[in-house]
């Protein structure tokens, strides 16, 4: 059957989800979302990703709040269950990760360490919009964000905001090195370049890449990377400032440094000068 079909019956319905869709819900029950052009709030044409069943579900806020109960609750909700509770518990346990010191990938959902707090999330972008899913198991607590701005960190800023206020085990940091190692031990500088997110078309002719990634390597051994100060703890591995996570380092074959990481999808690749 139609994926959508098989979503409808065995999913929105038993759970009272009677406004989402993977098809275009009609005009008159479609948000406008918006976005800041020169200065200017701009609406956004409807956008629609064809990469079901990756992509492009339609849903209110409402119906969120009952797919996120359904997983904290063990793959149930509304009186129905939609998953057995060994695949619920399978879905948000760990299925891989680059290095054990960051977040990784569960199934469907991205890991994220606030603090010592583990967290499950999966976040999406289209134009004029941009939303987060996020549960935190160990509480049986979850929230679905969404709000105007396809580029927008609002609702990784609210995120933190959230979980910071309401949990004391967000608020704890890594250990960060009391004193900066020496810059000739940390060889920063090959660290620094371009890199690209690993999400990029690599087969296409030519490469097709978006959102790429300046890494700096600073004076004092540290290295400035997507807004933040890393600070290094080993030969591969850095500790941002604050102590709030870390990004990982992989050599190629040849010894060269070819990838970093920071947990769950968020991964680049460098390219060469």
């Amino acid at each position: 059957m139609p994926f959508e079909t098989f979503l409808k019956r065995n999913v929105w319905d038993p759970l009272g989800m009677t406004r989402t869709a993977i098809t275009r819900p009609v005009d008159a029950d479609v948000a406008k979302g918006y976005d800041i052009d020169k200065g200017e709030v701009v609406e956004q044409p409807w956008e629609w990703y064809h990469t079901t069943p990756a992509s492009s579900v339609n849903a209110t806020v409402a119906d969120m709040a009952r797919f996120l109960e359904a997983h904290l609750a063990l793959g149930q909700a509304n009186g129905a269950r939609i998953l057995s509770e060994r695949a619920a518990r399978e879905m948000q346990r760990q299925q891989v990760t680059m290095d054990p010191s960051i977040p990784g990938y569960a199934l469907g959902w991205a890991e994220d360490y606030v603090g010592d707090l583990h967290v499950l999330e999966h976040g999406g972008n289209m134009a004029g919009f941009s939303a987060l899913a996020v549960i935190v198991p160990s509480e049986r607590v979850g929230f679905f964000i969404v709000h105007h701005g396809e580029n927008s960190t609002l609702r990784n800023d609210l995120k933190w905001t959230l979980l910071e206020r309401f949990f004391p085990a967000a608020k704890r940091r890594h250990p960060v090195p009391p004193t900066l190692p020496p810059v000739q031990e940390v060889r920063a500088e090959r660290f620094a370049g371009r890199y690209a997110p690993l999400a990029s078309c690599w087969s296409c002719n030519p490469v097709r890449v978006n959102a790429l990634m300046t890494l700096t390597a600073n004076p004092d051994g540290t290295l400035s990377f997507a807004g933040g100060r890393w600070i290094a703890v080993d030969a591969l591995r850095f500790v941002q400032e604050r102590g709030s996570g870390y990004i990982v380092f992989r050599n190629d074959e040849s010894g060269a440094v070819h990838e970093v990481f920071a947990g769950g999808s968020w991964g680049w690749q460098k390219l060469p000068n």
